[in-house]
């Protein structure tokens, strides 16, 4: 049978080195420069003895001092992981999650749970379109497509991330054709006649391109997988995307509702222009492919 020995004594090793480079170089170099300054080759052994017996008391307290320190450090690091563990485990898990993906580990394996409790492979909150098609009685897990198992939920964050970085790209599609209504839009309220007719037929179909876009961007977002971990306390980059996105539909609809209100009514037209700079100074989308 095959057996392994691994050295246990490393540190111990480690002390012996560093102990023999320092014990043999300072004496030396004490004794060479002593026997050029004095004559009694007593003095100079005197002296190189006094120094190895000093030397070795100094390096000896070093090492224990440094060894106590550190076993100090890790007996706290370990009392305040062990409070964490207790008192927010979730975010302790998530830690050796992040631990083991850095090495490698596959999704699926970190997504299973070798404890006799079975780990939650969907987060405990989730926006209602992810419940309909994602949720544990989801459409996509009645019809079998998508099954609820550790090895379908790496799948499904691979799915993820491929759907949030399209959505990524629809966003910055859609700030394009919002800055380019934005242009045609300023040359239309200055315009008159048929060059007025040219730009508003151009305004309307970048005004169509935009809403296609916009509501392909907002699909790919809103009917995503969840992602595997419920979101962290606080503000982050996400929650405020999501913040904006609740600003930036408001001016969509706003901005379309004045747009039709328009030709019966041109007083609107400093709220339809602000409604729209609005939203397209909100177009900028915030990286969102977390998992």
């Amino acid at each position: 049978m095959h057996r392994e020995e691994h050295l246990r004594s490393s540190d111990v090793i480690t002390d012996v080195v560093i102990g023999m480079s320092d014990g043999l170089t300072v004496p030396f170099a004490l004794a060479a420069g002593l026997s050029g300054a004095v004559t009694s080759s007593s003095l100079v052994v005197t002296a190189g003895i006094a120094e190895i017996v000093a030397g070795a008391i100094a390096m000896g307290l070093g090492g224990y001092l440094a060894g106590r320190t550190e076993s100090d450090h890790y007996q706290s690091e370990r009392r305040r992981e062990q409070v964490e563990v207790e008192t927010v485990p979730e975010r302790e898990k998530d830690e050796v999650r992040e631990v083991f993906a850095d090495m490698g580990l596959s999704p699926a394996l970190l997504l299973a749970d070798s404890s006799v409790t079975a780990q939650p492979l969907l987060p405990s909150k989730m926006i209602f379109t992810q419940q309909v098609f994602w949720g544990p009685k989801g459409l996509l897990r009645i019809m079998n497509v998508a099954p609820l198992t550790p090895e379908g939920r790496a799948r499904e964050l691979k799915v993820r991330r491929t759907m949030l970085v399209g959505h990524q790209i629809m966003g910055f599609v859609t700030l394009a054709g919002f800055v380019a209504q934005g242009i045609v839009g300023a040359k239309l309220y200055n315009s008159s006649g048929d060059r007025y007719g040219q730009l508003k037929d151009t305004h309307s179909m970048l005004a169509s391109a935009v809403n296609i876009t916009y509501a392909t961007t907002a699909l790919l977002s809103l009917t995503a997988p969840p992602k595997m971990l419920s979101e962290r306390r606080g503000l982050s980059s996400i929650k405020l995307h999501k913040y904006l996105a609740v600003v930036h539909i408001a001016g969509m609809i706003a901005t379309n509702v004045l747009s039709g209100m328009l030709e019966s009514n041109p007083d609107v037209k400093p709220y339809h222009r602000a409604a729209a700079y609005t939203t397209s100074c909100r177009g900028l989308p915030l990286p969102d492919i977390s998992q």
